[in-house]
């Protein structure tokens, strides 16, 4: 819910509810991905997740 309210802050209506359903298929994608086969574990994964937030919020 924060994803879709910040990118229709940032990027408009349209494209900010397009941007936050790519964003959550992505994070859908990855647990889909990663959390069968136990790669990494939550805590693993909420660190990687902060840390691409960060970073997409800085630049």
């Amino acid at each position: 819910m924060l994803a879709l309210l910040f990118n229709t802050y940032l990027l408009g209506l349209g494209a900010g509810i397009f941007a936050a359903v790519v964003m959550l298929m992505a994070v859908g994608g990855l647990c889909v991905l990663f959390f069968p086969f136990r790669y990494i574990g939550i805590r693993g994964f909420a660190t990687l997740f902060m840390l691409f937030f960060v970073l997409e919020m800085i630049c």
